[in-house]
């Protein structure tokens, strides 16, 4: 897990800005390919959409966590003293959350 950016909204929007232009481009370079057939087009229509299917949901995941993260420093300033870490790319589970919250 990544510590938490103190700076919690410039680092924020730069950490999910660099994620959604490198999944654009990712997602650009393989829409570059132009089916010749049926077929052809929906087996590239398939692979794009499990390939990008896991990205696409962390990226949501991401601006989902910093948004809470914000809403509660918003609602309660002690949180901001808080050690806080986040995985957006984790499975979500008690095992392997996606934030976690420490207090000392």
């Amino acid at each position: 897990m990544k510590p938490f950016p103190l700076d919690r909204e410039a680092l924020q929007r730069k950490f999910l800005e660099k994620k959604i232009q490198r999944f654009h481009l990712n997602l650009a370079e393989q829409a570059r390919i132009l089916p010749d057939a049926l077929y052809s087009g929906l087996h590239t229509l398939q692979r794009i959409r499990m390939g990008f299917h896991e990205d696409l949901n962390q990226l949501i995941q991401a601006a989902a966590i910093a948004s809470a993260y914000n809403a509660l420093i918003e609602a309660d300033k002690s949180y901001a003293k808080l050690e806080w870490e986040w995985n957006p790319t984790q499975g979500g589970t008690g095992i392997d959350p996606y934030c976690v919250l420490f207090k000392y």
